[in-house]
């Protein structure tokens, strides 16, 4: 190749396809790596969520304390998604403020970053976006280490709307992840609508798991089940 601007569109691609192969994990990435790659303006989500769920607690604490210094809403949403599996380590009220921002990436990603937090502040800030109309099925996820037994009357308001199937499955994955983690009597009549209601068989069947656990299931809900479509849900009344 003796074409310079060939040569530069080549070396250049070959670069761009390096940093790729390590955001997606085939190479190992320390932080700096991770850092430059944010800085270039990289979007895609998943392999920063994949770098948080390997990264140690030091680097953990880098790229929190980055995130609070951080301005720039595109890698602001970079620094957010490393932290869907690992809880933020630090102060979260900055990432607070921002799962109220009026840019929905930001915001969503913000919320994804929440999800593993229990503090009181996250509790408000879940009652307050389950209100609105935007994000009420994005805040159940804040719920999860977060729900008070007064939340359920917010809680039915969402499972009870009509949703696409997109947003119900959502809804769906939420709820059972909360009832799973706060078991309580209450959740029938939820539990009851995602059995009947849910077009994913896993959820369906931790649906029935949750109203097992806490004694709660219906007579009528406990025949009905024995000629489920799931096997796995079948096996669940023959034991």
């Amino acid at each position: 190749m003796k074409d310079e601007k060939i040569q530069a569109f080549y070396h250049s691609t070959v670069r761009e396809e390096e940093a790729r192969s390590q955001l997606n994990g085939r190479k190992a990435l320390s932080y700096d790596e991770l850092k430059s790659s944010i800085e270039t303006g990289e979007r895609a989500r998943y392999p920063y969520i994949r770098w948080g769920m390997r990264a140690s607690k030091e680097d953990l604490f880098k790229a929190a304390d980055d995130l609070l210094k951080e301005e720039n809403p595109k890698k602001l949403e970079a620094y957010l998604s490393i932290f869907v599996k690992p809880s933020f380590p630090l102060d979260p009220q900055k990432v607070i403020e921002l799962a109220q921002s009026g840019k929905k990436r930001l915001r969503s990603a913000a919320i994804h970053a929440l999800r593993n937090l229990k503090d009181e502040r996250v509790h408000r800030l879940a009652v307050q976006l389950i209100c609105q109309r935007e994000t009420e099925v994005e805040a159940l996820e804040l719920f999860t280490f977060n729900y008070e037994e007064n939340d359920l009357p917010l809680l039915e308001r969402v499972a009870f709307k009509k949703n696409n199937k997109h947003s119900f499955h959502n809804m769906e994955l939420d709820m059972v992840n909360i009832f799973e983690k706060r078991p309580t009597a209450s959740c029938q009549k939820i539990m009851i609508e995602l059995y009947h209601k849910g077009l994913c068989s896993l959820c369906r069947r931790r649906a029935i798991e949750i109203m097992l656990a806490n004694h709660i299931m219906p007579a009528s809900l406990r025949d009905e089940i024995r000629y489920d479509c799931n096997p796995d849900i079948r096996e669940l009344w023959m034991n």
